[in-house]
């Protein structure tokens, strides 16, 4: 997770958020999210399976208010066992 210098906490789950197509099966494939000073949270992106599936490791923030993370499935989903090889992602904040 990551703490903002505003009192934001960014963090992924493994699955949840989109439970269509390909993600139904999982339970979902995850998500990106905000939890604000206040305690309100924000889902900056589900992800779809395409664009990864089940976020793991930590989100890394830079200079210019990006956070990077990587996916351990997702991408092309006709690779590794048919759930992808996984993907680097960058969430514009």
């Amino acid at each position: 997770m990551v703490l903002s210098e505003e009192g934001s906490l960014f963090g992924t789950t493994y699955s949840g958020g989109d439970t269509s197509s390909f993600c139904a099966r999982f339970g979902g494939c995850g998500v990106v999210f905000k939890l604000d000073s206040a305690g309100l949270e924000t889902v900056l992106h589900a992800f779809n399976g395409v664009d990864g599936f089940n976020p793991s490791g930590n989100l890394l923030p830079d200079e210019a208010g990006e956070l990077f993370g990587t996916t351990s499935s997702g991408g092309d989903l006709s690779a590794c066992s048919n759930k992808g090889c996984g993907v680097i992602f960058k969430i514009q904040l």
